[in-house]
């Protein structure tokens, strides 16, 4: 099984494989050809066979009551997630703002980032243990920060961006009208339209990462 295989395949050829044949290729692609050259092809024939791999299994997928349970489940921890995380990142905002305000000696600049990074995990012996070598760490290592990420650079900011209100609601035509009665989050939206996660990749996430990093700064000028 060689890289040069992978990039003479058209997107007709690869949609004519199996799952399972698309997901040796793409951990293939992603011990092999991205890790030791970092060649832009290699990446975007990956991108490549995971859309198609999401695509065939998006057809599969039946809306279940049990997968549907599992949808709304995920989407409230979500929220719930991204609540304390906003709740957080607000008050330290205040707490710059109000240092900055009072032309603190050291903080007359920072940068604010918050995150929600999603997982797939095993237990094993009662421990959670991070899945190795299969579809589920080349889906992460394709993760990108931005997706559900959040930044700013100013200390008046209110942290609405996130777009995570609970009034907005996303339940678009994907869902095929299975969850009209409910409210569908902007981070369930994101992991359906913005990444080659399937539906059942999403209902496997089993973990929830929220980090929120601040940069505190100071510049002094020097005369010349």
């Amino acid at each position: 099984m060689t890289v040069e295989r992978f990039e003479n395949l058209s997107i007709k050829e690869l949609d004519e494989l199996s799952i399972d044949e698309l997901e040796k290729m793409a951990v293939h692609l992603n011990e092999v050809g991205i890790m030791q050259t970092g060649s832009n092809i290699e990446k975007e024939r990956l991108n490549d066979i995971l859309d198609v791999r999401k695509e065939k299994l998006n057809h599969e997928f039946k809306w279940t009551e049990s997968n549907k349970e599992k949808l709304l489940y995920l989407n409230d921890k979500l929220i719930e997630c991204f609540e304390k995380l906003k709740v957080e990142a607000t008050a330290v905002l205040q707490t710059i703002n109000n240092r900055i305000n009072a032309k603190d000696d050291f903080l007359n600049d920072f940068e604010l980032d918050a995150s929600i990074q999603p997982y797939f995990y095993d237990e094993k012996d009662g421990e959670r243990v991070y899945k190795e070598g299969g579809i589920e760490e080349v889906l992460m290592d394709n993760w990108k920060e931005w997706y559900l990420h959040f930044s700013t650079y100013n200390a008046d900011d209110i942290i609405d961006d996130i777009n995570f209100s609970r009034e907005l609601n996303w339940n678009i035509e994907a869902f095929h009208g299975h969850f009209e009665e409910h409210y569908i989050s902007y981070a369930i939206y994101v992991l359906w339209d913005h990444t080659e996660w399937s539906f059942s990749d999403i209902l496997r996430i089993n973990h929830l990462w929220a980090e929120l990093k601040i940069i505190y700064q100071h510049s002094m000028e020097l005369k010349e």
